[in-house]
C-alpha cells in the first residue's frame, strides 16, 4: 500500500539510473542546505521543558507539581522527547528531527508530483527560494513534521484511485497524526478527507467505522489530556483566545499579518496567485477541494489574528499549494504554463532579497526580513552560529553557544526579574519568559517556577482576562493576582480576591490533586462547561500591578539567583 503511494518504483520515468543520480543529487543540496543554516526558535525551548521533565521523570509537564500542558505540539514534543534520549542534546535533536523530516518531504514529492529531471529542479528552487519555508525547515517547531505528514496526505489523495476502505484508513491515521502534531492544521487536510469519505465504495457504517479506527491515536490523546491536564486543548490555546478582545482586533492584525507575511516572502505570493490562476483555468474537483484546506487556512489564521512569527503560519500550505500545482501541470496543464510558473518563481526568488536564494549557504551573514510591526523576524533574532560551529565547540570546547552567544544578560534573570523563595521552592516572575532562560533555569535549578504573565504555561493566568492595553500577538499580558506568589510557594491558598481564590481551590484540585480522585473527575467536567467561570472578573479595573510585581506580597524578599555554568 504504502510503496504504491509512496515509491512508485514501477513508474518508468524512476527506473533510469540517470534519474536516481538527479533525484539523490537535489536531495542531498537541499539537506546540506537546510542542515547548514539551521536554527532553533526560542519557543521550542518551551516544549523542551516539557520533554526534558518526561525524560527526568517528572511528568509531561512545564512546571513540576503542575500538571499543565504549556505545549502546541504534543505528538512532536514526544517524539522530541524519544530522539533526545539517544541525542542528549535538545539543540541537536530539534536541527536533527527538522532536517530528517523536511528531507524526506522533498525526496517523496520528488519520487511522486514530479515527471522529469527538470520539474525536480524545479521544485528544488521553488523549495529553497520561500524565505519563510526555509526558515521553519528545522527551528525546533512542528513545522517540518507538518510538511512530511500533509505531503503524504496529499500525495495519497491525489494518487489514490482505488477508493478503498484500507485508503480511508491511512488518511484518517495520518489526519490524527496531523491533529495530535498541531490541531489547528486539521483545516489543511480536512477538505481531501471528507471528499475520500464520500467517495470511498462501501457503506456509509463501514465508512465511518474505519475513519474513526484511524483517528484512534487522537481519540486516546484527548482522553488522556483531559484526565492527566484536565483539558482536551493546549494551555496555549487559552492563553492566546481567552483575551476578551474584541474580533475586530484579531481580524485587523490577522490581515496585517497575511499581508506582511507576503511581502517579506514573494514567493509564497506567487504561488497563491498562481494556485489562484489553475483554480480558474482547471476544474479540476480534487484541485479544487485541496485548495479549499488553503483558503480555510488563511481566514482561519486571520480570525486568530494572525501570528508575531512572520511567515510561520504560512509554509504548510504554501507546501501543498505547490503539490496542487504540480499535480495539475503534470496532469492537467501545458508545458507553456508549467514555464510561465517558473519564470514567475525565479523572478520573484531573485528579486526578493530575503530569499535563501540571495544568502551565502552557510548563512554567515544572515539576510532577514525587517518588520516594523508586533510581527517579528524570529531567525534574525535567534539564529546566531549555524550548526557545525555548535558542534565544534561542543565537542572540543564543551561550551554551549546557546549560553555563549545569547549572553548572561539575556539568558538569565536579571534586574528585570523578581525570584522569591521560601526556602523549599523558588518562583521566578517575569513578563515575558524567553524559552532559553527558562530551559537553562530549570536545568540547574530544578525546583522553581516560573511564571510569565502571558500565561502560557501557567493554568489560573491563562484564564484570565488579558490586560488591554498595547498587545502583542500571542503575547497577551495578565495582570498577577495579589498573593498568588506567595501561593505558588507555600503550596496554601493565600490570593486575596475571594472569586479569584475560590476558582483556583478548583483549578488546583485539577492540576495537583490525585488523579484518580473521584472529586476530581467531577471538578474536570464541570470546568469544560465552564461551569466556574462566573468567579472570573470580566475585565481589570486596575494596572496596578502591571512591571511591579513586588507590591503583590509586601512579605516577600525579591533576590537574584546566581546561574553561571
Amino acid at each position: 500500500m504504502f510503496d504504491k503511494f509512496f515509491f512508485d518504483l514501477k513508474n518508468k520515468q524512476f527506473d533510469s539510473r540517470s534519474t536516481n543520480f538527479v533525484i539523490y543529487s537535489l536531495l542531498t543540496i537541499f539537506t546540506i542546505v537546510v542542515f547548514s543554516s539551521a536554527w532553533i526558535c526560542d519557543d521550542a525551548y518551551h516544549a523542551f521543558i516539557m520533554a526534558q521533565n518526561l525524560i527526568d521523570g517528572n511528568g509531561f509537564v512545564y512546571n513540576v507539581g503542575y500538571r499543565v500542558n504549556a505545549s502546541t505540539c504534543p505528538f512532536f514534543t514526544l517524539l522530541t522527547a524519544l530522539v533526545n534520549l539517544v541525542i542528549r542534546d535538545m539543540y541537536l535533536t530539534g536541527v536533527i528531527l527538522g532536517t530528517f523530516f523536511s528531507s524526506l518531504t522533498f525526496f517523496l514529492l520528488l519520487k511522486n508530483i514530479c515527471k522529469s529531471n527538470f520539474e525536480n529542479c524545479i521544485l528544488l528552487v521553488c523549495m529553497l527560494s520561500s524565505y519563510s519555508f526555509m526558515s521553519f525547515t528545522t527551528s525546533g517547531l512542528e513545522n517540518s513534521a507538518l510538511f512530511f505528514l500533509v505531503s503524504i496526505i496529499a500525495i495519497i489523495y491525489f494518487k489514490n484511485s482505488d477508493k478503498s476502505l484500507k485508503t480511508l484508513f491511512y488518511l484518517s491515521l495520518l489526519t490524527a497524526l496531523v491533529l495530535g502534531t498541531r490541531m489547528d492544521n486539521i483545516l489543511i487536510v480536512m477538505p481531501m478527507l471528507l471528499h475520500s469519505l464520500l467517495e470511498t465504495k462501501g457503506s456509509i457504517a463501514k465508512k465511518i467505522g474505519f475513519c474513526l479506527l484511524g483517528f484512534l491515536p487522537f481519540f486516546i490523546w484527548i482522553i488522556f489530556s483531559t484526565w492527566y491536564y484536565g483539558f482536551p486543548f493546549p494551555n496555549t490555546a487559552y492563553a492566546k483566545l481567552n483575551t476578551g478582545f474584541p474580533i475586530t482586533e484579531y481580524l485587523y492584525r490577522g490581515l496585517d499579518y497575511i499581508w506582511r507575511s507576503l511581502v517579506c516572502d514573494l514567493v509564497i505570493f506567487a504561488t497563491f496567485i498562481t494556485l489562484i490562476i489553475v483554480l480558474l483555468l482547471k476544474k479540476d474537483h480534487k484541485i479544487l477541494i485541496s485548495s479549499m484546506g488553503v483558503f480555510l487556512y488563511v481566514l482561519y489564521v486571520i480570525y486568530i489574528g494572525g501570528d508575531f512569527m512572520a511567515g510561520r503560519h504560512l509554509t504548510v500550505i504554501y507546501l501543498l499549494s505547490l503539490i496542487i500545482i504540480f499535480y495539475a501541470l503534470r496532469f492537467q496543464m501545458s508545458k507553456s504554463s508549467l514555464s510561465c510558473f517558473i519564470g514567475i518563481t525565479l523572478l520573484f526568488g531573485l528579486y526578493n532579497s530575503y530569499s535563501p536564494m540571495m544568502n551565502e549557504l552557510l548563512y554567515t551573514q544572515y539576510n532577514h526580513c525587517h518588520i516594523q510591526t508586533s510581527m517579528e523576524d524570529e531567525k534574525k533574532a535567534f539564529y546566531k552560529f549555524n550548526v557545525y560551529r555548535y558542534i565544534y565547540n561542543k565537542i572540543f570546547f564543551k561550551k554551549d553557544l546557546n549560553i555563549l552567544y545569547y549572553g548572561s544578560d539575556n539568558l538569565y534573570p536579571s534586574n528585570k526579574d523578581h525570584v522569591y523563595s521560601n526556602g523549599d521552592k523558588m518562583v521566578l516572575l517575569r513578563k515575558f519568559i524567553f524559552g532559553r532562560n527558562a530551559y537553562f533555569i530549570k536545568r540547574k535549578y530544578h525546583n522553581i517556577i516560573t511564571v510569565d504573565m502571558i500565561g502560557l504555561s501557567d493554568e489560573l493566568l491563562s484564564r484570565l482576562p488579558a490586560y488591554k492595553n498595547k498587545w502583542r500577538v500571542g503575547h497577551m499580558v495578565r495582570i498577577v493576582p495579589k498573593g498568588y506568589l506567595n501561593t505558588l510557594l507555600t503550596g496554601q491558598n493565600r490570593l486575596y480576591d475571594k472569586k479569584i481564590s475560590k476558582y483556583y481551590d478548583y483549578l488546583n484540585k485539577i492540576v495537583s490533586g490525585d488523579l484518580f480522585d473521584i472529586e476530581r473527575l467531577k471538578v474536570i467536567f464541570l470546568f469544560n462547561l465552564s461551569f466556574y467561570n462566573k468567579l472570573l472578573p470580566s475585565e481589570y479595573e486596575s494596572d496596578e500591578f502591571i512591571g511591579n510585581p513586588d507590591l503583590q506580597d509586601p512579605e516577600l524578599s525579591c533576590f537574584t539567583l546566581d546561574l553561571k555554568y
